[in-house]
């Protein structure tokens, strides 16, 4: 095969290691591939980082990043996670393929008040995750842009009566289908836009917050270990992937969330999930610093410090 632009990113993300680490046998051992991770120290401490390389120099080049743009943004996001962890400081940015944390997720009806910091169902947290952007150059995309202040029911109503039924109309109308839990519906919008769009990547990501939000969380767990894989620098997989890991592997969801609030304190739930995963490991302390960090300006401060108050009064998670 001669040059192309996944051969030549490819190139770029060899090179990018050679610099990174003591790249010992890059061309005789490892010429196809990467050492594995706990063997070099800086892929051990950036995960990010090293999902990226995985991605940048896979064997297949449909793996691998397809142009110079998305590595770029995928590597931005990584550089933002890596200075904030050096230097303690946030790193905010926009994402170029989500928009922003939609709301606080929380507890209802018994469990809000039965502790602090109570369980936050499935159904709510993939609720609340980001949502991948429209695409632009779609003719409803204008259009689409104006609803975003909408309840569901109120959305789907209004997006099933759209102009036209562009992709990026079945798309948002399938979003909409899993949060009023219709879950065949949004399946069936899907299928439809995977047939005029193969390969976009939102059909997988809405496919497996639809697992989540039906409560299939070991199901949706590798699933989005996949898509942290696929886009090593957003903040939304590592806040889904956390939030499925927060009984079966906590010190991993508690690694994630701070990970995401490090890099951006605008990610409210990150915060609110560390404590909770601090707090059910008996961290009392931890959970409340997380609290306590909440910034000022967020308008889920007051609802931290009242958990925090709680915390320190003891005000724990229930026996199960």
């Amino acid at each position: 095969m001669g040059p192309s632009v996944s051969s030549d990113l490819f190139t770029v993300g060899r090179t990018l290691a050679v610099l990174s680490f003591p790249f010992k046998g890059y061309t005789s051992r490892f010429k196809d591939s990467l050492p594995p991770r706990e063997d070099v120290p800086v892929l051990g401490r950036y995960e990010s980082f090293d999902r990226f390389l995985r991605r940048a120099t896979h064997k297949d080049p449909d793996e691998r990043f397809q142009d110079a743009a998305e590595m770029a943004d995928q590597l931005t996001g990584v550089l933002r996670e890596v200075l904030a962890a050096e230097d303690g400081r946030p790193r905010p940015a926009q994402s170029a393929l989500f928009g922003p944390e939609r709301f606080a997720a929380r507890a209802t009806g018994e469990d809000a008040n039965a502790s602090a910091l109570p369980p936050v169902p499935p159904a709510t947290a993939a609720a609340a995750l980001p949502v991948p952007l429209v695409d632009a150059g779609d003719p409803a995309a204008g259009f689409l842009a104006g609803l975003t202040s909408l309840e569901p029911a109120q959305l789907a109503v209004t997006v099933a009566s759209a102009p036209q039924r562009t992709p990026e109309v079945r798309l948002t109308l399938a979003r909409v289908k899993i949060e009023l839990g219709e879950h065949a519906e949004a399946e069936r919008l899907l299928d439809e836009f995977e047939a005029d769009q193969p390969g976009d990547w939102r059909v997988e990501w809405f496919r497996t917050v639809a697992l989540l939000a039906r409560g299939e969380l070991a199901a949706a767990e590798p699933r989005f270990d996949r898509l942290y894989d696929l886009l090593p620098g957003e903040a939304a997989p590592k806040l889904a992937l956390a939030y499925c890991r927060e009984t079966t592997a906590p010190a991993d969801a508690a690694r994630l969330y701070e990970l995401v609030w490090r890099t951006d304190d605008s990610f409210i739930n990150a915060a609110f999930g560390l404590a909770r995963v601090r707090l059910g490991g008996a961290d009392r302390a931890g959970a409340i610093a997380a609290l306590d960090a909440v910034p000022e300006s967020s308008i889920r401060r007051t609802s931290a410090q009242v958990a925090a108050v709680m915390t320190r009064c003891g005000r724990g998670p229930r026996p199960s």
